[in-house]
């Protein structure tokens, strides 16, 4: 969940994470569009309304790892930075968990306080 505790809209630009995890992170959402799930990029980012918060969750918005450099198994934790219009760089950590008992690459961000968004 990304929370904006300020008063005006900021943007997640994107995400950055260590070579030695995967070559790079992408921002997706899943959609509804006629009956038909897609997945699509988001190379404009994620807007995070003032004062709102934004949740990325199995079927919506979510952090597209690619270029793995090994399995992550369940529990590893690993660093990666989100990358803010207004708030500029966050690093946040992130863990491998699972969801509705199926292990799934799912990344639970830890609280990050401090900053606008």
């Amino acid at each position: 969940v990304l929370k904006n505790r300020g008063a005006d809209e900021d943007r997640l630009l994107a995400v950055e994470v260590a070579a030695d995890i995967a070559a790079r992170a992408e921002l997706r959402i899943i959609e509804e569009v006629a009956d038909t799930r897609r997945i699509r990029a988001l190379p404009e980012g994620v807007p995070v309304p003032g004062g709102a918060r934004v949740t990325f969750a199995p079927g919506g918005y979510h952090v597209l790892l690619s270029g793995l450099a090994d399995d992550l198994p369940l529990g590893v934790r690993f660093p990666v930075t989100l990358i803010f219009e207004t708030a500029g760089r966050v690093e946040v950590e992130v863990v491998i968990e699972t969801v509705a008992d199926k292990p799934v690459h799912a990344i639970t961000v830890s609280e990050h306080s401090g900053h606008g968004s």
